[in-house]
């Protein structure tokens, strides 16, 4: 067999097995959450933290089928919002924040710094998925009135 033949089957394989692997991911389910996930996320005009932050939330919403959330421009909100005390740009769920910021005691708008660059989409879902993972443990240990 001549080099330029083994080039040509090896070529054959890469497609078949390329193939198979579209085929297979296909045919398995998007990722999921264990339950529906909704998200706010409080923006600053004009950063790029929050855009950047605001793309990776959209490849989130694309990419898990039970996941959606809703952009606010901290402008907007009115004075007395409790959600103004994560500053901005913030992800939250169930009104918290979904890395654990604590409220701030401030009056007014406030920047978000995050300590490294803003948050991968890897850190956003596992960020969530460990509050679920929290929340349904203390549902589990809480005893229930009857």
């Amino acid at each position: 067999m001549t080099p330029r033949l083994h080039i040509i089957g090896f070529a054959c394989v890469i497609l078949i097995v390329s193939g198979c692997i579209q085929e297979i991911s296909r045919s398995l389910p998007p990722p999921s959450f264990s339950k529906p996930v909704k998200v706010v996320m409080i923006s600053m005009p004009d950063s790029s933290a929050s855009l950047k932050l605001r793309s990776r939330l959209q490849k989130i919403a694309h990419k898990y089928r039970n996941f959606s959330y809703t952009s606010i421009d901290v402008l907007l909100l009115p004075d007395d919002d409790p959600r103004l005390q994560y500053g901005a740009p913030a992800v939250l769920y169930n009104g918290k924040d979904i890395f654990g910021e604590k409220p701030r005691s401030v009056e007014g708008i406030t920047a978000r710094v995050y300590s490294n660059v803003v948050p991968t989409e890897d850190q956003i879902v596992k960020s969530i998925q460990n509050i679920i993972h929290q929340e349904d443990a203390k549902a589990r240990h809480e005893p229930t009135d009857k």
